[in-house]
């Protein structure tokens, strides 16, 4: 930019107009009592329209509009200067891709990530930070992936599912960190074929033992402060009591 105009129609100027070097408008910002108020616009070097931003008392108040190749590519609501509604973003098509929630300038409520029109992701956040269920989706609509956070980390059940809806594997996670039993399956309709049930310790691998599709165990692999230690392999009737499903 190389210049800037304010224009005295009055005793007070009503708009600040700014151009580009080849004398292309590049922004005017309406104002009012010394202060930007009402909508601001800018444009691109070859006089097209890239940004609306409402204001009121010199803050942003409103639906800011973002344009690209004139198409709305994102979109976000304001109040007194904070993003406070919906933050949307389109793709090329000006379909949405993703809608985020914001109250008072944080990320508050699902946040819903599509692809090609279609939900692929909801999260959970509150006061800026993930926390609550984390939903992932197939093309299909058949949940591919759910878990749970808790103030930013991963805390709860974790589970995975095949386009099928069958449960494959599912696992248990404290502040991040996997703890507990870890359970992978074979695909079935009831899920009730155990193909490896791992047990870890504040994400270090304790115990890994591997099945055949008829609930026979055929390996053990044992772990020492999370590194592999040593392994036991069918036959295992002396071990059968140790091992809870």
């Amino acid at each position: 930019m190389s210049d800037t105009n304010q224009q005295d129609t009055s005793t007070e100027p009503t708009e600040i107009v700014e151009y580009y070097d080849n004398g292309q408008i590049s922004a005017i910002y309406p104002l009012k009592d010394g202060e930007f108020n009402g909508e601001a616009r800018l444009y691109d070097t070859e006089g097209r329209l890239v940004q609306r931003i409402p204001y009121q008392d010199g803050v942003q108040h409103g639906e800011m509009v973002i344009y690209l190749n004139e198409k709305v590519i994102q979109t976000a609501d304001y109040k007194q200067g904070q993003l406070d509604g919906f933050t949307n973003i389109y793709d090329e098509a000006g379909v949405l891709s993703q809608q985020m929630p914001f109250r008072q300038g944080e990320l508050d409520g699902e946040l819903c990530v599509y692809n090609d029109g279609q939900l692929q992701t909801i999260m959970t956040y509150h006061q800026g930070q993930q926390d609550g269920p984390a939903i992932s989706y197939y093309t299909n609509g058949e949940i591919s992936h759910e878990n749970y956070y808790q103030l930013g980390k991963l805390d709860g059940e974790d589970r995975l599912y095949n386009q099928k809806g069958q449960l494959i594997k599912k696992q248990h996670y404290e502040q991040n960190q996997l703890d507990g039993k870890s359970v992978s399956y074979y695909p079935s309709p009831d899920n009730n074929r155990i193909q490896e049930l791992d047990y870890f310790n504040k994400n270090q691998y304790v115990v890994a033992i591997k099945y055949d599709e008829e609930g026979k165990i055929q390996q053990i692999d044992y772990y020492k402060d999370g590194k592999y230690w040593f392994t036991l392999m069918r036959p295992l009737k002396t071990l059968k009591k140790y091992v809870s499903h």
